[in-house]
């Protein structure tokens, strides 16, 4: 008796360890038969063969291995279902080729693991997980209409091939999932190559080629889109909507749409190449995103594009876009340090109209430019335009339009070499100073800097810029109804002039310390008629203002109603006159001019006050006087051609002059032409 309970036992755990492993088709026919004889836990293994089945099984810790040529087709001829529909955890699947159906494998549990397995021709999924901690690898995806989503946090998808998917590749909702190293070719009619909806996903390493939709897109935060590369897609290469995201070091081609589209808070797009995308190469909308250090090439519309506040756009390389280079929407945005060249459009194109706070517009480099280098939007709000370096740019250097705005400054900026104006300022009716200092600005073929805030309470400030080889004037403002300040600038051989003022009933204005030398036409021009101040023109030098008429320094100051004063300048070599004021009730005092074409010193206008000014060695006069009323007083003319010429005027004073001809304490007689 005892042998036979002995002999029983032995019998029944052999029993047991064979129904571990169930052999298909060596213990059962199909493989629902073996499923529904397992128990949790137990291997079920296929051997080659086509299997049409529609499994159903719900025992956790199933594991089904397909040895070589096993397939499993899910159309049963009069109707087609999931190849494999399971529900436990740990279920396993390997090594089968999945065809038609449904979906081929459809799982309900934790810890799935797919792997090494084929999917071909289905209607629906090739693979559909719903559970935490998915790990699906090293498969193959053939035209299927969906490759593989997962519902569940921790997934884990890498080493496998998309073909042909007709809608989406890869779809995750979940947190903490990852995407690795997967490779797409022809994925999506207008659908997404891998599309991940939770926080913390990482998408690495994948390689996605002749996508017709979106390549990646991440609705989530904290999401890591790395080392991707992408060929010859049709939609947007890489999209994340949400916060904290980083795009970094992806590497895109020949993409029909936008490169790469961040949207919402604090992401960040960081060494990506991107070359010959359709729209944008890389773009964020929303607030505190980042674009650093990106290599866009000929991107289809801007290289790089901010949406919103907040937003900084440094150290990318931009060449050869169609539209702009960098662009940027609304205030608080930081462009700095970029690189742009060959633009078909701006270099640099900034529109924070409207909003108060400003944008900085920094230490940025653009070369070739189709239409102005820098231009800054900047109407009702602050700018800052500082340590840019703009050549050869088509339509002009830098211009900032800011009309009402409450100030700016436009400064250390380098601009060489472009068609039309190196620097314009518009800013009409500003309620902030506007200025435009410590600027090179070179061989413009139209003005060097030009300064309009026509209206503004506060005026501008236009100091210690180096302007050389414009064809057109080196500095212009126009400052009507508004005070100036023009102050320690240097303009060298400009064709048309140094610099020119028009003030026209204008709050008044200084123009001190500045250098024009080798200008044709005026050195220094100060139109101020009807003005309401007056003017100070005071310790300039000029030098070889030539053209017809150049004259040294011009004050045209009629109808003023206030006095203004012109002194201590140093002219020489003109070709028209050395120092010339038509003003009333002024003061002219100190002046130098020396070598003129023309007469050193003339005065029309009223009751003007002329003093210890030296005009010497000119073709013409010393001193010209078409003005009634004039003070002239301790002057010294010598070695000119004539000593004084009286255009119709009167003198009050006229002694302790110097001439050729001696003292003169009388006034020349009045000169009849």
């Amino acid at each position: 008796m005892r042998a036979i309970l002995v002999g029983l036992a032995v019998a029944l755990a052999a029993g047991a360890a064979r129904a571990d492993v169930i052999a298909v088709p060596g213990d059962f026919d199909t493989i629902q038969e073996a499923v529904d004889a397992a128990s949790a836990g137990d291997t079920i293994v296929v051997s080659a063969g086509d299997y049409y089945e529609n499994v159903v099984a719900d025992k956790a810790g199933l594991r089904f291995l397909g040895k070589k040529g096993a397939r499993w087709d899910g159309n049963l001829g009069s109707s087609e279902g999931n190849c494999l529909t399971a529900s436990g955890d740990g279920i396993l699947v390997q090594g089968f080729v999945f065809r038609n159906g449904e979906d081929h494998v459809v799982i309900y549990g934790d810890n799935a693991l797919v792997q090494k397995c084929t999917f071909r021709g289905g209607e629906g999924r090739a693979i559909f997980v719903e559970g935490d901690g998915a790990l699906v690898q090293k498969c193959v995806f053939q035209a299927n209409r969906d490759g593989l989503e997962v519902f569940g946090n921790r997934a884990l998808l890498q080493k496998n091939a998309f073909a042909w998917q007709y809608e989406e590749g890869v779809r995750v909702v979940g947190d903490g999932g990852q995407v690795l190293k997967n490779r797409f070719a022809s994925v999506g009619g207008q659908e997404t190559a891998i599309h991940y909806v939770g926080s913390a996903a990482v998408i690495a390493g994948n390689l996605l080629s002749n996508c017709n939709g979106t390549g990646i897109h991440v609705n989530g935060t904290d999401a890591l889109v790395s080392g991707n590369q992408f060929r010859r897609n049709g939609g947007t290469a890489i999209q994340v909507y949400g916060s904290d995201g980083q795009v970094l070091a992806n590497r895109l081609a020949f993409t029909q749409d936008t490169g790469i589209h961040l949207n919402g808070t604090g992401n960040l797009a960081e060494g990506n190449f991107l070359a010959d995308t359709g729209g944008n190469g890389v773009e964020a909308q929303g607030t505190g995103n980042e674009i650093r250090g990106n290599d866009i090439v000929r991107s289809g519309s801007a290289g790089a594009y901010a949406y919103g506040q907040g937003n900084i756009l440094e150290g990318n390389f931009v060449s050869g876009t169609r539209n702009q280079g960098i662009q940027a929407y609304y205030g608080n945005n930081t462009i700095l340090g970029n690189t742009v060249m060959g633009t078909g459009g701006i270099g640099i194109y900034v529109d924070n109209s409207g909003d108060p706070q400003a944008s900085t517009i920094e230490d940025n480099r653009v070369s070739g430019a189709s239409n102005f280098g820098i231009y800054v939007n900047a109407d009702r709000c602050p700018f800052d335009v500082a340590g840019n370096f703009v050549e050869n740019a088509l339509e002009g250097g830098i211009q900032v339009q800011s009309s009402e705005s409450p100030g700016g400054t436009v400064g250390g900026n380098v601009v060489v070499n472009v068609l039309g104006v190196g620097i314009q300022v518009y800013g009409y009716s500003s309620t902030g100073l506007l200025g435009v200092s410590d600027n090179l600005v070179a061989d413009a073929s139209g003005l060097g800097i030009y300064l309009d805030n026509s209206q503004s309470v506060p005026g501008n400030s236009v100091t210690d810029n180096l302007v050389s080889g414009t064809a057109g004037l080196g500095v212009f403002v126009a400052s009507f109804q508004s005070p100036f300040s023009v102050l320690g600038n240097s303009v060298r051989d400009g064709a048309e002039g140094g610099i020119y003022i028009a003030a026209q009933d204008s709050a008044g204005g200084t123009v001190r310390d500045n250098e024009a030398s080798g200008v044709l036409g005026n050195g220094i021009y100060v139109y101020g008629y009807a003005s309401t101040a007056g003017f100070q023109i005071n310790d300039n030098l000029v030098s070889n203002a030539g053209g017809w008429g150049g004259t040294g320094v011009y004050l045209f100051a009629y109808l003023a109603e206030a006095p203004s004063t012109v002194s201590g300048n140093a002219v020489s070599g003109p070709f028209g006159a050395g120092v010339y004021v038509s003003a009333d009730a002024s003061t002219v005092q100190g002046n130098s001019a020396r070598g003129s074409r023309q007469a050193c010193l003339v005065n029309y206008g009223s009751g003007n006050s002329w003093s210890g000014n030296f005009g010497m060695d000119s073709d013409g006069e010393g001193f010209v006087n078409g003005g009634t009323g004039t003070d002239f007083t301790g002057n010294t003319c010598l070695g000119n051609r004539l000593d004084v010429t009286n255009y119709g005027g009167t003198f009050d004073t006229f002694s302790g002059n110097t001439f050729d001809s001696g003292g003169e304490t009388t006034p020349p007689e009045i000169y009849e032409d």
